[in-house]
């Protein structure tokens, strides 16, 4: 773990002394795909794999779930109604996998 921390560190430096000459005005040039690299080996020994503890997956559920929303005037209110009908769908194909609907299901078939 130590020696590809240690590469995964050495790539990030040299990216940004490459393409961003260390320069704080060109901070925004690295991105955060390449920042999360210097955090890769220590994070994933400690939290186990970066996908299941970084903000991208809270923001992908709050991203479906506001694409779910059909009652502005009570967006609280249907919020809370279709998280709820979420969690117990997903409830129900944790205990049943063959309650999923198929592909051939879903289109009214």
């Amino acid at each position: 773990m130590l020696t590809a921390h240690g590469f995964l560190i050495g790539w990030c430096y040299d990216f940004e002394r490459l393409y961003c000459k260390r320069d704080p005005n060109c901070l925004h040039f690295v991105r955060q795909c390449v920042h999360s690299l210097m955090h890769l080996a220590r994070e994933t020994h400690q939290l186990g794999p970066l996908s299941l503890s970084s903000q991208w997956t809270m923001e992908r559920v709050i991203g479906y779930l506001g694409s779910l929303l059909r009652q502005p005037s009570n967006a609280f209110r249907n919020l809370a109604a279709q998280t709820a009908r979420v969690t117990h769908t997903n409830a129900l194909v944790a205990m049943w996998p063959d309650f999923k609907k198929s592909e051939r299901q879903s289109q009214g078939f």
